[in-house]
Parts: structure tokens; sequence; C-alpha cells
């Protein structure tokens, strides 16, 4: 008999958490779990087929940034869980997943997993931010196990010291036996770089969150040091054009490579002689995670938890208030030619290390095959939440 597990989540899009997703439901025994997938942002659906590879089902339900919209997706929601039958519903984010884990408690769901991906919201207007403030107690009060993919997620849902109280750390894993299998080198020429140029490389869609303007200004400062070298940029996203034009306006434009979103990530990061990620927040960057899995040396912000950082001596944590001079000099003194690593080395630290996607698969199996009782693997079940609703007093409607 399977197990029928939903994953609700924002996007299909060619995002770390999404592409981490795809790589873990494809290593579950699938004559015992079957998975459904729900996203409500209709951005990209650039993993829609390797989703719909996956699941038995992926269901959009968008939702509009009004009552009227949420009201409509809190229905079909419920109504596409009341189908399914799940035993398992899976919410990924941060606060709006408490109002996937609601449906799921209206619905007596008996497991309802909260899993945070984040440390902070991006800006928003106030009543949206008193409404993400609801959905986030939504969460606590309804979710029966409580997850961060690091320490730093789990308490900017659950709050501080929720990790001695119930919540637990799933982090997302790296996949390296596919990683493997796409990692055939791939030449700096081939992407007009000559062979003897550093290159400077980055995986992060265009995001604001993800600092790119701090990033081009940094590479700037490294060609007044290094007249050669190239900045490799992967991804795609809302500020990709803005990018563009501050790259010429910085005059850099010949020595930058936007390559947009890429399936061969593994071989492109054979190109890189250093990694850098100055993002503004994250729950935990599972490029930054591959990049060390293939041995390429990575500077990064503070703003990224020290969990990320799996091989100490590969990662460079500097504050995003540091002088961009001393990034530049910084990222120029870690750069290290593909020749130089020791891949075998870096996959075998992954190999023994919680960054194994195996790991995930092996808790989460645990846990969704448990009948919402007890305790099971990485996730803990938490006091189950008192019958009224999550959101206060108020009277249960069918």
């Amino acid at each position: 008999m399977h197990v029928r597990v939903l994953h609700v989540l924002a996007t299909v899009d060619q995002g770390g958490v999404e592409t981490w997703l795809c790589n873990l439901l494809s290593r579950f025994d699938r004559s015992k779990f079957q998975f459904d997938i729900c996203y409500y942002r209709t951005t990209g659906d650039e993993l829609k087929e390797c989703m719909g590879s996956v699941a038995s089902g992926v269901f959009a339900i968008p939702v509009e940034d009004d009552w009227r919209g949420l009201l409509h997706f809190i229905r079909s929601l419920r109504e596409l869980i009341r189908r399914g039958k799940y035993d398992v519903i899976h919410c990924h984010g941060l606060s709006f997943i408490g109002v996937g884990l609601y449906c799921a408690w209206r619905e007596n769901v008996p497991i309802r997993i909260a899993h945070s991906h984040a440390t902070s919201e991006p800006a928003r207007p106030v009543a949206h931010r008193m409404f993400l403030a609801l959905a986030k107690h939504a969460a606590r009060r309804t979710a029966t196990h409580r997850i961060g993919c690091s320490g730093e997620a789990a308490e900017a849902l659950f709050g501080q010291g929720c990790l001695s109280k119930g919540a637990s750390v799933l982090y997302c894993g790296v996949d390296l036996a596919k990683a493997a299998s796409l990692a055939s080198p791939m030449s700096k020429e081939s992407l007009g770089i000559p062979r003897s140029a550093t290159t400077i490389g980055c995986v992060a869609n265009f995001t604001d969150v993800k600092n790119h303007v701090f990033l081009l200004a940094v590479f700037a400062r490294i060609l007044q040091y290094d007249g050669g070298a190239h900045l490799i940029l992967v991804g795609d996203g809302q500020n990709r054009l803005a990018m563009a034009k501050q790259a010429a306006m910085l005059g850099i434009t010949d020595r930058v490579h936007l390559v947009g979103r890429r399936k061969d990530v593994p071989a492109l990061l054979s190109t890189f002689d250093v990694f850098l990620l100055p993002s503004l927040t994250e729950g935990l960057p599972i490029a930054l995670l591959e990049a060390q899995a293939h041995g390429v040396p990575c500077l990064t912000s503070t703003a990224v938890t020290r969990e990320a950082a799996v091989i100490p001596e590969l990662v460079k944590f500097l504050p995003l208030t540091a002088d961009i001079d001393l990034w530049a000099r910084a990222a120029i003194m870690m750069a290290r030619p593909h020749s130089d690593r020791d891949s075998e080395r870096s996959r075998r630290a992954f190999e023994v290390s919680p960054f194994n996607i195996d790991r995930g698969v092996s808790s989460l199996t645990e846990i969704y095959s448990h009948n919402g009782a007890g305790r099971a693997g990485t996730g803990t079940l938490v006091d189950a939440p008192p019958r009224d609703s999550p959101f206060g007093k108020l009277r249960r409607y069918p």
C-alpha cells in the first residue's frame, strides 16, 4: 500500500530547492510511496517535466495577492487534499507554508510537515507582513513535524531555541551520483574564455537576495588586479536584464558571460576557479554545496549560514559591509585551477556528511512511513496542536 504524499511549494522553476526536491524524490522506492506536487506561483516551469517524472501528479493552484485569491487558493487546496486522501502534506518555504498546513489540518491529514528553506522574507507592504506573521503562527500550531534546511532557517520559522523543543534540521543534500554523471570537465574555451584566464563563477537566479549588483562591482574591482579575468553567471530571473545593463555601464560586458539556466551545472563548475556568492540572505544555498562537492573554492557572505561550510578549508565568509577591495583580493587569492583540486577528496567528504542526499531520503522515508505519533528520524513529532483554529478561537466551518 502506497504512502500518499503531497509536496506544496511556490514554484517549479529551476531553483535550488526545486532541483533538490526533484533529485530527492527520484531516489524513493516508488512501490512504497506516491508523490504529488502542488505549486502556487507560475513564474516559470523549467522543472515541470522533471517533477512530472518523479510525481504522479503536478497541480498548479495560482494564488493572487489579495484576499479573494487567497480564499480561492485555500478552497482549491483543501479540495485537492480531500480528493487525494493524502497521508502526508509536506510544505516548503517560509511563512506562507502556514496556509498549506492549515488546509492539511482542516482535512485531518495525520502528518503535516513544515519545512523552512529561508531565514527571512523579502521586503513587503505592511498588510502582507501582517498576514505572513499570522501564517507563520499557523505553521507553528498545525505542523506535526518542524524542519529547517539549516538551524537558522528552522529558527526563522519556529523561533529561537526551537531545536531544543522538537524542531530539527534536514539538510538539502547533493545528489553525488547524478552530479558525477554530469561532471565531464568542460573547457573554458567552449565558453569563449582563454584557458589561462581566471574565472569567477556564480550559480544563482537573478533575484534581489542573490545580490548580483554587489557581485558585478566586486568583479569590476577584480579586473583592476587581474585584467584577464572572466565572470560566468549561471541562472535567470527578473533582474537578468538589469545586470546586463550594469555590466555595460561598468564597461565589463566582454568579460561577463550570462549563460542562462543550465542542466550541466556540474560540468560548468569545472570552469570555475572560484565560486562567488554574496547573498543578502539564504536558507542553505545548494549551489554552494555543489561547488564544494566538486572541490571549487567558495567566497560567500556572512549572511550564509556557517553550516554550509561542509569543507571548511574551501569556504571563506566575508561581511557585505567589508570593502569591495577586500572581496576582490580574497577572490583572487582563493582562485584555484581545476588541475590543482582534490575533487575525489571533496566527494568523499560529502559522502559521509549530512549533505549526502541519501541521508535526506532515509530520514524522510522514516517520517513519511510513520503514522503521525512519536518520533520519526530527523523530523520530530511535536506536541499535537489544539483542535481550535490555529489562527485563534475561530469557529470551524466544514
